[in-house]
């Protein structure tokens, strides 16, 4: 039996993209960020670095430091506002919600709801046992109305309030980071377009649908817990208990029953949601459970059964050990001679089973941001029988075990304890500097006007000449990103800032030059990644998993090679069918793909032989039947995007001032 890790959870379902996500978490790693931003968008970490643009945003605990786009190419970290205070001890809420779009329809879309229990890093996937709740929604779905519909959008837009929130206390500047022509960049197109889906969500969420998702902004998971079992689980008691995590509370000395623990068994019993005698297992890494290891003595002598969490062989192998990081409750009913739980109801999230994690509504002082869900799962075993499907066996479902307890304080240490946070990154007076090449040269400008003077340093660490307020002079290639210095109050700062280039890129990579042949390869397979510019035309036409344009690109050869004119022509006649049935939707995205495909081909020949000839091979592109019905109008938004691009280009290649084709010179 095999179950998705983490990271298989970002992948897009067959004929969709990936377009736009936030997450929230207490840690990350470049490596996971990496790989789940190439499931997502479908794209390698060449292309995104290429694209240059954003399809996920994390917000992190304020004290994590600073991760590079250039680390994780289409991966932005917000860093915490420096002058707001948190509200809370630890980010420690692990939540994503992520937009996909339809590959070939684009206003077709699904929400993705994610609740984890592990952090988004590497760690997670290889060496720990953790949980992750996963739940969706469509355009489809909105339209067929099936039952759990109502459901799941209350758990989406609650999910989605949360981190909107949050949102607040970061600094989200770099999301709205466009070039001087452009009106909106495509991060900022895909976040609107993310936002109305969760707005449709919203909107089909049922008012007697109360959400199974909950954090403890306002209350503490433990004073909510009760209500949710409630209404998401039937009103009865049951006879067993089973509580894991991978941090408990820390030792005291005292050798007592870890308070938490004793103050959930408790509620559950004054809710008759428990038995007053049932049974109830502790499941702990052994090598590290603090207050457990010391309160064992004190545990046993209440009822409470210590256990090591369970590795199951069949789901995460056993070549390599993990330890417990997941934080789970589990309360069912179970009854001699039968296989079957009854009455099962589960809470898994971020929270471990502390007081700040799971005792304490969000503070300062003594409560994180913690998020779980609340699941009342149907169909449940305690172990094989009969036919039972080996995905509805709980030992394959959660990291517990009933074949060995711990019964000596030998066989546990305390471990050690929840690290302390050192300060974290400081919000930049600047989120990002703009690239410009003029007559006089390079430069780097601000996008804005900042309180605070800001310093960039070139290639060698050096400080770099500033022509006026907010230009500073560049030598060498333009830069992906670029370190900054300033000073508050004496104490000086730097932060590493990505690049803006001329197209909208953010610390892209350079583009390279084309000939007229490529360019199609990278518009046809649009809304899709460009053709790798690292793949040879050899190699295109040997995989079928790349453009599919191998067959294209061979007629094109054979028929055109050596007669310019008809080349040049075959290419506008593939643009213009190509962008004749493109959505309203994709405009924006196509009219970016289309200038840079073809200014990286301003220094193809055959543009040359068309100057000769005094002739604007571009101007066709103008014409009504090379253009969809929504952008054949010169006023419209889709029209003045287009022409301003076809303006630019013609820049590029020095044609604009040349005849159309078709007029009398």
């Amino acid at each position: 039996m095999t179950t998705p890790s983490l990271l298989h959870h970002f992948e897009a379902p067959d004929h969709y993209l990936g377009s736009f996500g936030w997450l929230c978490g207490y840690s990350a790693d470049c490596n996971f960020l990496d790989q789940a931003a190439e499931r997502f968008t479908r794209q390698t970490t060449a292309q995104r670095a290429y694209q240059g643009q954003l399809a996920l945003v994390m917000m992190l605990d304020p004290a994590h430091a600073a991760i590079a786009l250039t680390d994780a190419p289409g991966v932005a970290h917000l860093i915490f506002k420096s002058e707001q205070k948190k509200p809370f001890a630890l980010l420690h809420a692990k939540v994503a919600v992520l937009g996909f779009r339809h590959e070939k329809e684009p206003h077709r879309w699904l929400v993705r709801l994610i609740v984890s229990t592990g952090n988004w890093t590497v760690q997670t996937v290889t060496e720990s046992l953790d949980l992750v709740s996963c739940i969706e929604c469509s355009s489809e779905h909105v339209q067929q109305q099936p039952a759990w519909l109502g459901q799941n959008c209350a758990d989406i837009s609650a999910a989605w309030q949360m981190l909107e929130w949050l949102s607040g206390y970061f600094d989200t500047r770099i999301l709205h980071a466009k070039s001087s022509h452009q009106s909106a960049s495509l991060t900022a197109q895909s976040m609107q377009w993310l936002s109305d889906w969760l707005k449709v969500v919203a909107g089909h969420s049922t008012a007697n649908a109360s959400p199974r998702y909950f954090d403890n902004r306002k209350q503490s998971l433990l004073r909510q817990l009760v209500p949710l079992i409630k209404q998401h689980a039937s009103d009865v008691k049951r006879n067993y208990l089973g509580m894991g995590s991978g941090f408990f509370e820390g030792v005291n000395g005292e050798g007592q029953l870890p308070s938490v623990l004793s103050k959930i068994t408790k509620t559950l019993q004054e809710a008759g949601l428990l038995t007053a005698r049932p049974e109830v297992d502790v499941f702990v890494n052994p090598s590290a459970c603090q207050a457990v290891a010391e309160g064992l003595s004190a545990m046993q002598a209440a009822g409470y059964s210590i256990r090591a969490a369970d590795q199951n062989a069949e789901v995460f192998g056993s070549a390599m050990p993990r330890s417990l990081h997941a934080k789970f409750i589990f309360s069912a009913n179970y009854r001699e001679g039968s296989a079957r739980c009854s009455s099962t109801w589960v809470y898994l999230g971020s929270g471990n089973l502390t007081g700040p994690g799971f005792d304490n509504p969000m503070s300062t002082a003594g409560g994180n941001l913690e998020a779980g869900m609340l699941l009342s799962p149907e169909e449940v075993y305690w172990c094989a029988e009969g036919d039972v499907s080996a995905a509805r066996i709980i030992t394959n479902l959660l990291p517990v075990q009933w074949d060995s307890a711990i019964s000596a304080f030998e066989q546990l240490s305390a471990g050690e304890p929840m690290p302390e946070h050192e300060g974290g990154p400081l919000a930049a007076p600047l989120a990002w500097l703009n690239w410009q090449v003029t007559e006089e040269g390079s430069s780097l400008r601000a996008p804005e006007q900042t309180e605070v003077p800001v310093t960039p340093l070139d290639a060698n660490g050096a400080a770099c000449a500033s022509s006026q307020p907010g230009v500073w002079q560049w030598f060498g290639q333009p830069p992906r990103e670029v370190t900054i210095q300033w000073s508050i109050a004496g104490q000086a700062h730097s932060a590493v800032l990505p690049v803006l280039d001329e197209l909208g890129r953010l610390a892209a990579t350079a583009m390279p030059v084309l000939d007229l042949d490529e360019v199609w390869w990278q518009l046809a397979n649009f809304p899709q990644s460009a053709v790798d510019e690292d793949k040879t035309l050899d190699e295109l036409e040997e995989s079928p998993d790349s453009t599919g344009l191998a067959c294209a690109a061979a007629v094109v050869d054979a028929g055109c090679t050596g007669y310019p004119i008809r080349r040049m022509m075959v290419l506008i006649e593939q643009i213009a069918a190509k962008q004749v049935g493109l959505h309203p939707l994709d405009w924006s995205a196509w009219c970016t793909r289309l200038e840079q495909s073809l200014l990286q081909v301003a220094k193809d020949p055959v543009i040359n032989v068309f100057r000769a000839m005094r002739l604007n091979p571009l101007s066709s592109l103008r014409e009504a039947a090379f253009l969809p019905i929504f952008a054949e109008q010169a006023s419209s938004p889709e029209g003045v995007i287009y022409r301003a691009l076809l303006a630019r280009i013609e820049a590029s290649w020095d044609v604009a001032s040349l005849c159309p084709i078709g007029e009398q010179q």
